[in-house]
């Protein structure tokens, strides 16, 4: 038998190898309109079901679900021989609905380089960032090779699962340098398309 709510919310015919919680109620089972049920473990009212309008985002929260997704891309080429990081160009902002969210940013730069130079020890260094700090190193030395010749290395990614702890704006980029002062790395190669991902989880 299944489980069955009554018009003032209250659980009855509970049997056990009964359907979980809040799945069925008496006009679900009468095939009459929704009046009484229960729903997302009750985050969701009657008046939302009954509204025929689309539910707000506040009241899909939950753990392990994905609140709203944010993308951003980048294809410009991009060339450094500082040991100074700078930014890449990509970058994401996100506003967390519950402070208690988790942030799944998913990273993928493409056509990473390190050319040539006068170092056998250069190589492409990248970071990801939360604001101003740095939350994830991406790579420290990519394309290092021993050699002072090209080095093409394709892709880079990460995928960092953050707690920023906060319901305000939150911008997520990257930054790269060179590990040798002069030798040039090299970012987008070709003009390929980096991209950043940044999911919010509900905790």
């Amino acid at each position: 038998m299944p489980i069955v709510i009554n018009g003032s919310g209250t659980i009855t015919g509970v049997s056990t190898g009964g359907l979980p919680d809040g799945c069925v109620d008496a006009d679900m089972l009468a095939g009459n309109a929704v009046t009484s049920a229960k729903i997302l473990d009750g985050t969701i009212a009657n008046s939302d079901i009954n509204a025929s309008a689309a539910i707000v985002a506040s009241k899909l929260s939950g753990t392990g679900k994905v609140l709203q997704v944010v993308q951003d891309t980048h294809g410009a080429e991009q060339n450094s021989t500082s040991t100074t990081f700078a930014d890449t160009g990509l970058t994401a902002t996100i506003t967390p609905k519950f402070a208690s969210s988790k942030i799944l940013v998913c990273v993928q730069h493409t056509g990473c380089a390190k050319y040539s130079g006068s170092s056998n020890n250069n190589g492409l260094s990248v970071s990801l960032l939360r604001g101003s700090s740095i939350i994830a190193k991406i790579s420290e030395r990519a394309g290092y090779d021993a050699s002072t010749g090209y080095n093409w290395i394709g892709g880079l990614g990460v995928d960092y699962l953050d707690s920023p702890n906060t319901t305000s704006a939150t911008t997520y980029k990257t930054q790269y340098k060179t590990r040798v002062s002069g030798s040039t790395v090299r970012l987008n190669d070709e003009h390929t398309v980096s991209s950043i991902t940044l999911m919010e989880i509900g905790a």
